[in-house]
């Protein structure tokens, strides 16, 4: 498979990053799920809290193998999240794979750790 996503170095450059190249972990390790936020037709969101400081993030399990469609909607989303500096976009914090099976078992996934948003913006617009 291509190049999935840019990532910062320690250095400040970007480097490129395949997939195949993707850290591997064990999400239970330093992750607990606490609730189910959404779903799609190969992905699920959770709630969950870092266990080494108690922080409220929200994980995103994508399953693997993608569609080529798939594989170029989740580079895009990815990339932005990592260019995209503001207050109102919620930043992606880690990105690994995990053969845990979290929202598939026996199946390898692809986590996006960001930050937990109050609400989506559809709810939000309705406030309004």
């Amino acid at each position: 498979m291509g190049a999935l996503v840019v990532r910062e170095s320690n250095q400040g450059q970007d480097e490129i990053i395949s997939l195949k190249n993707l850290k591997t972990l064990k999400f239970t390790e330093k992750y607990e799920k606490t609730a189910i936020l959404g779903e799609g037709s190969s992905s699920r969101v959770y709630e969950m809290k870092r266990k080494k400081d108690g922080a409220r993030l929200a994980g995103k399990f994508i399953l693997i193998p993608f569609k080529e469609d798939e594989k170029k909607c989740i580079e895009r989303e990815i990339n932005d999240l990592k260019i995209l500096k503001s207050d109102h976009i919620v930043q992606i914090k880690d990105y690994f794979i995990t053969n845990e099976g979290i929202y598939n078992k026996n199946e390898p996934e692809l986590v996006l750790i960001c930050e937990l948003a109050e609400c989506n913006l559809y709810d939000y617009i309705n406030k309004r």
